[in-house]
């Protein structure tokens, strides 16, 4: 008897990982091709694009998991509904509990799993995934600063850069971020460069202004500056 509750679980364990294997990579690709034009726009290579990949794994991994044992879950039962392996086993005696039993243990395994991933392995990877997007972010921002054209470089950031003259310095720069529903923010500066330093890269500005709009379109706060950094 023991042996059929092996099988049992074996069937769901396959079916889970398979489940899992086939909309995790969906999702995850979906993912990263979100990211597609930050990739382009940054001049990437395919192995950032696989760093990415890889850490969004522990985030589908709590996500997609239980669905995937779910679901194999469902197919294992009902499939041995229709084979008629149900009505033989409680037939010869067996108690339901003993057709569920592989299902209880093998929910608690994975339940752990996920319990650890999400609290150790999925931060960390939130980590990483993030730098990779803020170096991607940076990246493109130097090459949109040199091309004169306004481009979108986050979902409601935009910049626009007069290209870089011979000190490597970006002559006249235009930021515009609508990233907060309630307000709209704009800088404008005659220079600006980006900065390697201890905290990263920053952007710096030069003999500029910053100038914040309501939703209204009222104009709420307006400064000049010599020097500002971001």
């Amino acid at each position: 008897m023991y042996l059929i509750q092996r099988r049992i679980l074996a069937k769901m364990l396959s079916q889970t990982l398979f489940v899992f294997c086939f909309v995790g990579v969906i999702v995850t690709t979906t993912q990263v091709l979100n990211q597609v034009f930050r990739l382009i726009d940054a001049s990437s290579n395919l192995l950032v694009a696989l760093e990415m990949f890889a850490f969004l794994i522990p985030t589908i991994t709590v996500t997609v998991l239980p669905l995937a044992f779910l679901i194999a879950c469902i197919n294992v039962h009902d499939r041995m509904d229709e084979d008629r392996e149900t009505v033989i086993l409680t037939g010869t005696g067996a108690h339901p509990a003993f057709i569920l039993m592989p299902a209880g243990v093998l929910a608690a395994a994975l339940s752990g799993l996920v319990l650890a991933v999400s609290l150790y392995v999925e931060p960390w990877g939130n980590r990483m995934g993030s730098d990779i997007k803020n170096d991607l972010t940076f990246d493109a921002l130097k090459i949109i600063a040199g091309n004169g054209v306004l481009r979108e470089v986050q979902p409601g950031l935009f910049i626009r850069g007069g290209g870089y003259d011979e000190s490597g310095q970006i002559d006249g720069l235009f930021i515009l971020d609508r990233r907060a529903a309630d307000e709209e923010v704009s800088y404008v500066a005659e220079r600006g460069a980006f900065i390697e330093g201890e905290a990263g890269v920053i952007l710096r500005l030069y003999d500029g202004s910053i100038q914040i709009r309501d939703a209204d379109g009222e104009t709420v706060h307006k400064v000049g500056f010599g020097r500002y950094e971001a």
